[in-house]
């Protein structure tokens, strides 16, 4: 997160968080996603196998997601089995903002010192450490008449392969790592904003996908899928608005460094699908001898993720930084995905 221009802020001592983490048990990354973690077991690190079952399953069909709410601006998906992460609203919610760029969607999301100024509802971001490539983060969510939620979250952000995306992925970290507070600690069983600039480079589409339980007993799930239409309406709306202010002030986009420059956005697609097949492909070798696979993926963008003495064994999720799995490398992109390579 420090890329979208956060300070850094710490409670307990790297060896302490560190401690903590190695006792955590492995969880089994072929699992199926919702067991993972609607557990609420595993809360060890953000690993690249858990990124990809997210994508996958963000990316089903009908058959897996129920339309709610579908117009030019906005489409509200619900999963069809209601059992998911104990019962929690899983959904999946597509906006799309035109005259922008993913850089300055991304701000709006990620740059807290920024959103503190328009986003009213959720505040006090504390990012607090960064261990095996995940940012642990602390915030809070003013919901009233209620008492206030606040979430402790790992947090890994991805850059989408092309240049044109990124995407962040957050999930519930263990509590022993942020002392209680007098807010309800939420349950984030896992949530993911994928932010891609369209392919004419004049608007983005968001991807949210998430799972969240408030821990509001008395709160009907009908009740929050009511409400979530409008609500999700009024932050797509307030995005585009501060989007617009940070084109016409000029305001300096720090994560603008990880993505495509927006005058390159504005290129005629096939100049820009010439230089990408330039760059993949080197005169005079075939994309295999460049060291690519069949589906388009360079070698080194779905390799497995190795230890930091390359012998290939996989560690577990509470590995020191000096022995953790090399996930700031790349991330193996499923066949129905693009790939993403991990910037945290």
């Amino acid at each position: 997160m420090e890329v979208f221009g956060n300070p850094r802020t710490q409670f307990l001592e790297a060896e302490v968080v560190q401690k903590h983490l190695d006792q955590l048990p492995f969880k089994e990354e072929n699992q199926p996603l919702s067991e993972r973690l609607g557990s609420e077991s595993d809360v060890g690190v953000i690993r690249p196998r858990e990124v990809e079952q997210l994508v996958e399953l963000s990316n089903a069909g009908e058959e897996v997601w129920e339309t709610l709410v579908k117009d030019e601006q906005i489409h509200i998906q619900r999963h069809r089995d209601r059992s998911l992460f104990n019962g929690s609203v899983f959904v999946k919610l597509v906006g799309r903002i035109s005259n922008t760029t993913a850089a300055h969607v991304a701000h709006c999301f990620g740059n807290f010192a920024d959103r503190a100024g328009w986003d009213k509802q959720m505040d006090s971001f504390r990012l607090m450490y960064n261990v095996a490539s995940n940012d642990i983060l602390y915030s809070l969510l003013h919901a009233p008449p209620l008492t206030d939620r606040d979430f402790l979250i790992y947090h890994a952000t991805l850059r989408h392969e092309t240049g044109r995306g990124i995407m962040l992925y957050t999930r519930s970290a263990s509590n022993r790592l942020c002392p209680p507070t007098r807010a309800v600690r939420a349950t984030q069983y896992v949530a993911s904003y994928c932010i891609m600039q369209d392919p004419d480079g004049k608007g983005v589409t968001f991807t949210t996908t998430s799972a969240v339980d408030p821990h509001i007993p008395f709160l009907p799930k009908w009740v929050l899928t009511l409400l979530m239409p409008s609500e999700f309406r009024r932050w797509r709306n307030a995005v585009e608005k501060r989007c617009r202010e940070l084109h016409r002030d000029a305001v300096p986009i720090p994560v603008a460094s990880l993505l495509q420059p927006e005058a390159e956005l504005r290129a005629p697609k096939a100049a820009a699908m010439e230089a990408a097949t330039e760059e993949a492909t080197p005169t005079g070798k075939s994309s295999t001898e460049a060291g690519s696979t069949q589906d388009g993926h360079s070698r080194g963008d779905v390799s497995d993720v190795k230890t930091a003495d390359g012998d290939g064994a996989e560690s577990s999720p509470g590995t020191r930084p000096d022995s953790s799995p090399r996930i700031e490398g790349a991330v193996a992109a499923p066949a129905t995905s693009p790939g993403l390579c991990w910037c945290c």
